[in-house]
């Protein structure tokens, strides 16, 4: 009585957890029946009642095979069989088990100790259709004693087979099906062993291209770190060549940008007239800026002008002329190109003279004019006494005529005349 309310217990809790977790018991379930047939199945010669045989591989009946079936069964006549079908939910196969137990011992009509018995499950859905077999184990083996002498002295228990309501047996527990069941087990387990390796072949040939290119990053980050300190030397050369180019560029514009003062003293020295003097000169670059005094500061700027080598000759200051003084003031400003080709010597007669010299007044007229301004008598005119000319030598450059610096000039004095003649 104990043990039938333990085991209904059982199976209520076990229906508990059956409908809490469905799903799961049916996945497992569905699992365990494609490990079990993953592998084929042993066949079986089931000897018949009627004294036929046949060949069944796990619930299959099957005309032949390829290979001799090693297991025996043999089936029970139908009188010697007590059925019993029932609905079961979804439980664990160990709770399944122990349910279907506990019907078989409470309709069993025969000794808990000469009881044998069997169950085959239906599909799992919802619930499960069990189908129970009972049989006397005293009858059993007095019928395989009396048709089938020769299975008693074999070295292997045949298996008993009770014939199911379906059309396929249901085998009885506690005879010869132990070592096909141990032999079905360890043909799953090896199954399970082939499947994992191949899994594991499969993620292996599927990492593999995955693998290879990590090694050929990784192989290629290497050489690349490699060569990186291999060339860092001459990458540091390199740079400190570049910044020596770029300061060598840097020292060619700033030169380009300056004029030579020495080579503009010696051009104004050559292009000035004579009557022409420079107070300063401020040479900023390309830019110069000259002060001086002339005698025509228009006709200055227009022959310097007209100079190939002075460019945007202008005059950024009026032109003073100090009251009594002979000569004008000026400012100019210009750029200079020193390696531009020089224009030869200006002629002469190619420029106006800057200020043409006064004519010669006599002694005689300069008194006769300052005697009527002061109301006397005009004495009489003295003959004009000839003006002698004045020596060749001692002429005055012609207009424009370039003049050379002496080859030994005073000591110290400038090499250059700006403007006027080197006396």
């Amino acid at each position: 009585m104990m043990d039938t309310t333990t085991t209904a217990s059982r199976m209520n809790a076990g229906a508990a957890a059956g409908r809490g977790g469905s799903l799961l018991a049916a996945w497992r379930e569905a699992l365990a029946g494609w490990v079990g047939s993953a592998g084929p199945a042993e066949p079986v010669r089931l000897l018949r009642a009627d004294g036929t045989e046949t060949v069944w591989v796990g619930e299959r009946e099957v005309a032949a095979t390829g290979r001799e079936p090693r297991f025996t069964a043999v089936e029970l006549p139908e009188d010697l069989v007590l059925r019993l079908a029932l609905d079961l939910p979804l439980l664990q196969p160990a709770d399944t088990e122990e349910a279907l137990l506990l019907q078989a011992r409470s309709h069993s009509p025969f000794a808990a100790d000469d009881m044998v018995w069997g169950f085959r499950l239906g599909p799992a859905a919802t619930s499960r259709r069990a189908e129970i077999a009972i049989a006397s184990r005293q009858q059993v083996q007095e019928l395989i004693r009396e048709r089938w002498p020769a299975l008693v002295a074999a070295s292997q228990a045949p298996e008993v087979w009770a014939p199911g309501a379906t059309g396929v047996p249901v085998v009885l527990r506690g005879f010869g099906e132990g070592l096909r069941l141990e032999r079905a087990a360890r043909n799953r387990r090896l199954d399970g062993i082939l499947l994992a390796v191949a899994l594991v072949l499969a993620l292996a040939a599927a990492a593999t291209p995955t693998l290879q290119l990590r090694s050929r990053a990784i192989e290629a980050v290497e050489a690349y770190e490699a060569l990186a300190r291999r060339a860092a030397p001459l990458v540091a050369r390199r740079d400190e060549l570049a910044r020596i180019n770029d300061r060598l560029r840097a020292a060619d514009a700033a030169a380009s940008d300056r004029v030579d003062p020495a080579a503009v003293m010696e051009h104004l020295t050559r292009v000035l007239p004579d009557d022409t003097h420079l107070l300063s000169l401020d040479v900023r670059k390309a830019k110069i800026s000259a002060t001086g005094h002339t005698a025509d500061a228009s006709a200055l700027l227009q022959r310097l002008s007209a100079d190939p080598r002075m460019k945007d000759v202008r005059a950024p200051t009026a032109v003073t002329r100090v009251p009594g003084a002979a000569k004008e003031v000026f400012t100019l400003e210009f750029t200079m190109d020193t390696q531009a080709p020089s224009s030869s010597t200006p002629d002469a007669g190619a420029m106006p003279p800057i200020a043409a010299a006064p004519p010669a007044v006599p002694a005689s007229a300069s008194a006769v004019t300052a005697a009527s301004a002061n109301g006397g008598p005009a004495p009489s005119p003295a003959p004009a006494a000839p003006v002698a000319a004045p020596p060749a030598a001692a002429a005055p450059a012609a207009a424009g005529a370039a003049v050379k610096p002496s080859a030994a000039p005073a000591s110290g004095g400038s090499p250059f005349a700006i403007g006027g003649s080197r006396r």
